[in-house]
C-alpha cells in the first residue's frame, strides 16, 4: 500500500483517492487537514522529546523539608525583604509566623546562599552586603 502525504503527514492511499468524501466527513471548523489525516489513519506526528526536570531530587528534598516543618506545626511562610536595610534589593526569606522565636531562612546577599538566621539579625541587615558611603 502506497501512501501520499499532506503537509508532511503520511496518509493511506485510500484517503488520497477519496479525499472529497473522506474530508467532508472528517473536517470540522478550525481543524487542520493534517490533524484530520492523522486521525483518519495517517501516521501520527513524531513525539516531542521529553524534557527532564533538572535535579528532581533537590525538589523532592525541598518538599520533604517543607512537609517536615508542617508536620511539627511550623507552617512556613515565604516573604521578600525589600527596603533600606538591604539597599532596596529583593531578599527572599522564609519564617514560621506562628512562632516568634523560630529561626528564619534568608538568602544572604553577600554569599549568595540561603542561611539560617534570626529575625533580629535579618532585619538589622547582617545578611546584606555593605552599602557604599558617599563622601
Amino acid at each position: 500500500m502506497t501512501t501520499s502525504t499532506y503537509r508532511g503527514v503520511p496518509a493511506p492511499e485510500w484517503i488520497g483517492d477519496n479525499w472529497d468524501t473522506v474530508s467532508a466527513g472528517a473536517w470540522r471548523d478550525g481543524v487542520d487537514a493534517a490533524l484530520a489525516l492523522a486521525a483518519l489513519g495517517g501516521t501520527p506526528a513524531p513525539e516531542e522529546p521529553t524534557v527532564e526536570e533538572p535535579e528532581p531530587d533537590l525538589w523532592r528534598n525541598l518538599a520533604d523539608a517543607l512537609n517536615a516543618l508542617v508536620g511539627t506545626g511550623l507552617f512556613p511562610a515565604f516573604h521578600d525583604l525589600y527596603g533600606t536595610v538591604n539597599g532596596w534589593r529583593r531578599q527572599p526569606y522564609a519564617s514560621a509566623p506562628a512562632r516568634a522565636d523560630s529561626p528564619w531562612v534568608v538568602f544572604d546577599l553577600g554569599t549568595r546562599e540561603f542561611t539560617v538566621s534570626t529575625r533580629g539579625r535579618v532585619l538589622s541587615g547582617e545578611h546584606s552586603p555593605g552599602r557604599k558611603r558617599r563622601r
